[in-house]
Parts: C-alpha cells; sequence; structure tokens
C-alpha cells in the first residue's frame, strides 16, 4: 500500500475513513428491519398479536407498509383486530396515513364493516 505525507497524515485519513464507514448502515441491520416490518403487516393481517409485537420489538416501524402501500394499521382495521390496532397506535402508527388510493386506516375499517373501529381510528391523533 503506498502511503502519502507522514505518519500522523495515514493515521488521521483511516480514522476519518472509520467514521464514515460507521454512518454506513449495515446491510444485514436493514435486511433485519425489512423482514421484520414484513413480520408485522402479516401479523396485523392475521390477528396475530404475539407475532406483530415480535415483530415490533425487532424494529419494525409501526407504519410498515405492504407491497399494496397500505400499513399494517389497514390491514389490522381490515381485519378488524382491534387489539393489534391498539397496539399498532400505542406504538407509534399514525391512523391518518393514507394508502395510494386516498383511505386511511378508518376507511378500510369501515369497509369491512366494522364501524366501532373505524370510529376509534378516527379519533386517534397522530
Amino acid at each position: 500500500m503506498r502511503t502519502i505525507g507522514d505518519r500522523r497524515s495515514v493515521v488521521a485519513l483511516g480514522a476519518a475513513a472509520l467514521a464514515v464507514a460507521s454512518l454506513v448502515p449495515r446491510r444485514g441491520a436493514a435486511q433485519t428491519a425489512g423482514a421484520a416490518e414484513q413480520r408485522l403487516v402479516q401479523a396485523a393481517a392475521s390477528g396475530q398479536l404475539t407475532a406483530l409485537r415480535e415483530a415490533l420489538a425487532a424494529g419494525a416501524s409501526p407504519d410498515a407498509v405492504d407491497a399494496d402501500g397500505r400499513t399494517a394499521l389497514m390491514r389490522a382495521a381490515t381485519g378488524g383486530h382491534e387489539a393489534l390496532a391498539r397496539a399498532l397506535v400505542a406504538a407509534g402508527a399514525v391512523a391518518q396515513t393514507r394508502d395510494r388510493e386516498g383511505r386511511s386506516a378508518a376507511d378500510h375499517a369501515r369497509a369491512a364493516g366494522h364501524g366501532d373501529l373505524a370510529a376509534w381510528l378516527e379519533i386517534q391523533k397522530p
């Protein structure tokens, strides 16, 4: 390896490179978070509260979206899974988020016949 300048310059450049490298997200961490978010959305859709809590504990965003642009909260609302919807909101999910078609979690709940859940979602503050 060629070096330019004196030893102190090389050490300083090495330290700067390490500092920059520490700012770059690790590939494994991003993949783990992505997998946790997929598990979160699946758990929300299928009404699995334990799996939902595990995905949140693994670092999934409470506002994770599926391939169709629907949030985990929208999926829980569609299924009428009130306990999961409450857990997601408590974890920080934003009930006012809209999907690609402009519908909120409350809209999804109402369309699926879950009026009480829709009413609760409408009064949640971001």
